[in-house]
């Protein structure tokens, strides 16, 4: 870990090489370093340090994670059933509004790509009159006024040609070309009348309109294209579907909420049982050995107040107070007045009594203040015996303590 002072003032830190924000090598440094002097604040003053040590000296870490576990478990549940019940309450209106949406959609009776070929059925349909309004513009050019049709009247003229025959012979081809005439146009007139009833029952061009109407107003309703009508209408159903499930959920994780705080404090209560045992110890040792280091006067002891109708908390329902004071009087909280020097001797106490290893260098600075030549060496036997699981620095007057150092 290191810190370069920039000629601007500013500070810049890096772990193995690597830049990092100055807040993280303070968390880092919690885990690596505690100091213990006068004129700095200890750890132990923190109530969640003071559980851990309790924690710790029961020997009930399983049971404090088996408590943290079913904690976050019930932050979890909590933080679901406020966002479904936020999340219902807000879409409710929605949702009502959404389903009116969908049974309109689900009364169309929407098919994929219906509109385009709608619009091919409508193109298709327009093309058909306009062929139909040709064959009628046919049919009629077959009659005139009259109402005659033209075979009517190439037979009348056909039967006046045969009868001059006789003085014109050469008539004979003009007649045969005449009855080829009439045969031809009886063949286009059938032909076009087949073709105009084969049009007009393909398709009924108001029933297209109407539903192409409709559609268009679906989609001008919506602001989509037409061709996304579908697409909407599954949007819908799965967001009313959704809103479905998380209303059925809502009453499952409230009632496994409750279930996870019943055994939140079952966890609690037993941990409290083995805090309150741990706690008679470990004040009975810490005490005896403070008479040890020169505070013979003084007594320690630590408060464990069970509180089941406090919120519950990752270190469980307990408040834990760590209180010294003279024998004679009542004891105070370890931040109420006591002078720098007993915090620093308390805190040796605490720590050779807590015989577990840890992971930070202690730094002790001048522990040993005010304390004769044998609890000095007191002092001195207790660093020495820590120092066997984890590193402590120490700034000392006394050769007493200096000479129980390895360096």
């Amino acid at each position: 870990i290191s810190r370069q002072k920039l000629a601007s003032g500013r500070s810049r830190f890096t772990i193995n090489q690597q830049p990092i924000p100055k807040s993280l090598v303070v968390q880092l440094a919690q885990k690596l370093v505690t100091i213990h002097g006068q004129h700095h604040h200890l750890s132990y003053l923190k109530p969640q340090q003071q559980t851990a040590i309790i924690d710790v000296y029961a020997n009930q870490l399983d049971l404090k994670a088996n408590l943290k576990k079913i904690y976050d478990e019930i932050k979890q549940l909590e933080c679901d059933i406020n966002h479904a019940t936020s999340a219902i309450q807000q879409q409710q209106s929605a949702m009502e509004l959404k389903q009116y949406y969908l049974e309109e959609l689900e009364q169309a009776q929407l098919i994929k790509g219906e509109f385009d070929e709608l619009l091919q059925q409508q193109k298709q349909r327009e093309k058909q009159v306009h062929l139909t309004q040709i064959l009628e513009q046919l049919n009629q050019s077959f009659y005139q006024s009259d109402h005659k049709h033209i075979n009517q009247r190439i037979q009348t003229m056909q039967n006046k040609l045969i009868a001059l025959t006789d003085i014109y012979p050469n008539l004979s081809s003009l007649i045969e070309n005449l009855e080829t005439l009439q045969l031809q146009i009886d063949d286009c007139t059938q032909q076009a009348q087949e073709i105009e009833r084969s049009c007009g029952h393909k398709h009924s061009s108001q029933s297209t309109q109407q539903r192409l109407e409709m559609l268009t107003d679906l989609a001008r309703k919506h602001h989509i294209d037409p061709d996304e009508l579908i697409d909407l209408q599954k949007e819908l159903s799965q967001t009313l579907q959704d809103h479905q499930d998380l209303c059925a959920k809502l009453p499952q994780w409230q009632k496994d909420l409750q279930t996870q705080q019943q055994q939140y404090r079952t966890i609690a209560e037993n941990l409290h049982k083995h805090r309150v045992i741990a706690a008679k110890k470990l004040s009975d040792q810490v005490s005896q050995c403070l008479e040890k280091l020169g505070l013979q006067t003084s007594r320690f002891d630590i408060d464990v107040r069970h509180n089941p109708e406090r919120r519950p908390s990752v270190d469980g329902l307990d408040d834990i107070e760590f209180l010294f004071g003279d024998k004679q009087n009542t004891l105070r909280t370890l931040d109420s007045g006591i002078s720098g020097g007993e915090l620093s001797r308390l805190a040796l106490a605490i720590q050779s009594c807590r015989k577990t290893k840890a992971v930070e260098t202690l730094f002790f600075d001048e522990i040993d203040v005010g304390t004769s030549g044998q609890s000095a060496n007191l002092i001195g036997q207790l660093l020495r015996q820590i120092a066997k699981h984890q590193q402590v620095i120490c700034i000392t007057h006394q050769a007493q303590v200096a000479r129980y150092a390895h360096q």
